[in-house]
């Protein structure tokens, strides 16, 4: 294995990764969280379950997405840096909302391996066949 092909793969994997930690969180926040809360929050609910659920459907089309990086890898580049736009911007909206700062770090830390991998697609370093 030499290291171009680690260099290709680790990016793509953590970006697998950041992909379906965000499906999970995403479904977790758009039924209303863990736990019970402390004191019921209209406010608060209704912003996570709008970036619950968007940001589980977001995260499900970027995986989708990202399963075609072999056959279209400049195609896979331009929809997974909309998606990583789309997910920052929902933590954005959160943020503003609800007069915090979470969202919109969390989303822009957790999607650079994404980033990378979408860099390295539209470079031309798509990933390869096993041989």
């Amino acid at each position: 294995m030499t290291a171009w092909v680690v260099l290709r793969a680790v990016p793509l994997a953590f970006a697998w990764l950041a992909l379906a930690l965000q499906i999970v969180l995403g479904a977790v926040w758009a039924v209303g969280g863990v736990g019970d809360p402390v004191v019921y929050e209209a406010k608060g609910d209704a912003v996570r379950a709008f970036s619950g659920t968007t940001t589980f459907f977001v995260a499900l089309f970027a995986a989708i997405v990202l399963s075609q990086a072999r056959a279209r890898p400049r195609w896979t580049a331009v929809r997974l840096v909309g998606a990583v736009g789309l997910l920052v911007i929902v933590g954005l909206v959160g943020d503003l909302v609800l007069g915090r700062v979470f969202g919109t770090v969390f989303f822009a830390i957790v999607n650079i391996p994404v980033l990378l991998t979408a860099a390295m697609l539209a470079l031309g370093a798509a990933p390869r066949a096993a041989t």
